[in-house]
C-alpha cells in the first residue's frame, strides 16, 4: 500500500498488484528480473537474466499486459513501462533476488560488449552492431551503475571499454564520460591498469568536446604515464591519438603534431 501517492497512482499500483497476484511463480520471477533493464532487453539478454525459457515467460507476460514487445533495428526487445519497471524492482528486492539478478545482468552486458567490440573498429564500422549497441548496452545498463545499482567500478569500466567506439560516433560522449568517472571512483586506486583504461576511455570521449578537452588532456596525460609504466603499447597509442585531438581542439596544433 502507498497512501501518500495520488489516487491515480494508487489505482495503478492496485491494478499491478492484482496482476502480480495472478502470475505463476515462474512469471513473477521473470517479471521482477526484467526490471534490471533500464530500457528493455533483447531476447538473448532476457534469457541470460531470466532463464533459458524466458521466451515462454515473456509471451505470457505480454498476454497479461505487463510487458511490451517492440521492434528496434529489426530485432525484438521486451520493454517495461517505467511505472511497471519501478514495481518490478520493488518485487525483485522484496524477493531477495536483486543482487543475483544484477550480477547476471552485468555478466550479460559484458559478454555483449566483448562480442561487439571487433565490429566497432574503424576497419569494421558495422552499422548493425552500432545500432545494437545503442539499444542493447548503453540504454539497458543504468548510467549511474555504481554500488547502489548493483554495479562495480570494474564492471562499469569494462562495459565502457567495449562500447566506447560506438559512443564516439553516436553522440553518447557525455554519458560515456559520466560512466568513466563513476567507474574510476569505485575501483581500487592502486589498480593502475584498470585506471589507465578508464582514463583513456574518458579522455577519448572528451577530447573532441569543446568544453571537456582540457579535462581530457589531464586524464590522457595520466593514462599515458601509466601506460608507459605498464608497458601497454595499445594504451600508449590510444592516449597519444586522443591527446592529439584534444590539443587541436584546444587551439594548439603544434602540440597536436607532437602527439601524432
Amino acid at each position: 500500500d502507498a497512501p501518500g501517492l495520488p489516487e491515480r497512482q494508487r489505482s495503478l499500483r492496485g491494478a499491478l498488484f492484482a496482476s502480480w497476484e495472478l502470475l505463476p511463480e515462474a512469471e513473477r520471477a521473470a517479471f521482477a528480473r526484467l526490471g534490471v533493464f533500464a530500457s528493455g532487453a533483447s531476447l538473448e539478454a532476457a534469457e541470460a537474466v531470466c532463464g533459458r525459457d524466458a521466451l515462454d515467460r515473456l509471451s505470457r507476460l505480454i498476454d497479461a499486459s505487463l510487458v511490451r514487445r517492440v521492434e528496434r533495428h529489426g530485432r525484438s526487445r521486451y520493454v517495461l513501462l517505467e511505472s511497471m519497471r519501478a514495481f518490478a524492482l520493488e518485487r525483485l528486492a522484496e524477493r531477495g533476488d536483486e543482487e543475483h539478478a544484477r550480477a547476471l545482468h552485468a555478466a550479460a552486458m559484458l559478454a555483449f560488449a566483448a562480442r561487439a567490440a571487433p565490429f566497432l573498429t574503424d576497419a569494421a564500422r558495422d552499422s548493425e552492431w552500432h545500432a545494437r549497441c545503442g539499444t542493447s548496452t548503453t540504454i539497458s545498463w543504468p548510467r549511474s551503475s555504481g554500488r547502489a545499482n548493483g554495479g562495480t567500478g570494474v564492471t562499469t569500466l569494462r562495459l565502457l571499454a567495449g562500447v566506447r567506439l560506438c559512443w564516439l560516433r553516436s553522440g553518447g560522449r557525455w554519458e560515456g564520460i559520466d560512466w568513466a568517472m563513476t567507474g574510476l571512483g569505485l575501483i581500487d586506486p592502486g589498480d593502475a591498469e584498470l585506471r589507465a583504461e578508464g582514463l583513456v576511455a574518458a579522455g577519448s570521449l572528451g577530447s573532441d568536446l569543446p568544453t571537456r578537452h582540457a579535462e581530457a588532456e589531464t586524464w590522457l596525460s595520466e593514462a599515458l604515464e601509466l601506460a608507459g609504466r605498464l608497458d601497454r603499447l595499445d594504451l600508449t597509442m590510444a592516449s597519444l591519438t586522443a591527446l592529439s585531438c584534444a590539443s587541436a581542439r584546444g587551439g594548439r596544433p603544434e602540440d597536436a603534431g607532437a602527439f601524432s
